[in-house]
């Protein structure tokens, strides 16, 4: 049996504000009441710990061995907390650029 699917309180809904796309409140939208919830976040790739653990499969030979020898550190990071979001169903289909999402 499938797994029922979560809810949204009325505190939840304030909290993600205007649609991230068209800025209109959540029910100012034409058409039916559906919308998307996104979570954006910003990352950025750490190169040095790219090439040391590149550096680390060229000498021991292989990836395999070296995601078991190596230190598993974190080849990207966030530079940005994530920021939660709603889209109209009617503004999915618009295409907003993703830097101008995360502003507030």
């Amino acid at each position: 049996m499938a797994e029922e699917l979560k809810g949204m309180k009325q505190a939840e809904l304030v909290a993600l504000g205007s649609c991230g796309v068209c800025h209109k409140k959540i029910g100012d939208s034409e058409g039916l009441p559906v919308f998307y919830v996104v979570e954006i976040s910003r990352a950025m790739l750490d190169r040095r710990a790219i090439r040391r653990n590149a550096g680390l499969e060229m000498m021991l030979g292989s990836p395999a061995v070296a995601a078991v020898m190596g230190t598993d550190e974190d080849m990207a990071k966030f530079i940005c907390e994530p920021k939660r979001m709603f889209v109209h169903d009617r503004c999915a289909d618009k295409t907003p650029h993703l830097a101008m999402l995360l502003e507030d």
